[in-house]
């Protein structure tokens, strides 16, 4: 639970976690309603408990179905304020780093964060591009982060094709990370 110690709460990712390791439970303990709780206990989690929280998060994108959960449940947008938090540990930020890449069906790449966010926000599925211009609006919302975000490899492409998306949501949110990106381009 979202107000649970952190001590009880450890003990309970970390058995969620041994039991998704198991064949076929990602999707039964996601349709048994574990990522609502999980998610809400992300901000306020101590580092300890963010770094079991994430791997679990890690673990459940094991599946396209798993995936498109994760990134409409708001998991990609919790991951990006864990990365752009400047008193977050470095251990936390790669492990926020694993788990998106294998939230956005690319576990082995060996990307940064932003570019990931780059090119989930290339993505032609509605749902996954409208998350990724909203992570990619949490990092261009730093005004000290925007010069770098407009150097990433590939990231301006992909709002440019997130500009002309068919979800209003993703294009409006493209356009205006575009906009603030402008003078660093």
């Amino acid at each position: 639970a979202p107000t649970a110690p952190p001590r009880l709460a450890s003990l309970a990712v970390r058995a969620l976690t041994a039991a998704s390791m198991h064949d076929g439970t990602t999707a039964r303990l996601l349709a048994d309603g574990c990522l609502p709780p999980l998610l809400a206990r992300l901000p306020t989690a101590p580092d300890s408990l963010a770094i079991l929280l994430v791997a679990l998060l890690n673990n459940l994108a094991d599946s396209d179905g798993n995936r498109l959960r994760l990134l409409t449940a708001g998991a990609l947008s919790l991951l990006t304020h864990l990365v752009i938090d400047p008193a977050g540990s470095a251990t936390l930020k790669e492990q926020c780093v694993n788990a998106a890449a294998a939230i956005g069906g690319q576990p082995d790449a060996e990307v940064s964060f932003p570019q990931l966010v780059g090119a989930l926000c290339a993505s032609r599925i509605p749902g996954t591009q409208r998350e990724a211009v909203r992570s990619a609006a949490i990092m261009a919302a730093r005004a000290e982060l925007l010069p770098g975000l407009a150097r990433v490899p590939g990231l301006v492409d992909s709002l440019r094709a997130a500009e002309s998306s068919r979800d209003a949501a993703a294009a409006a949110g493209a356009a205006e990370v575009l906009g603030a990106l402008r003078p660093h381009l």
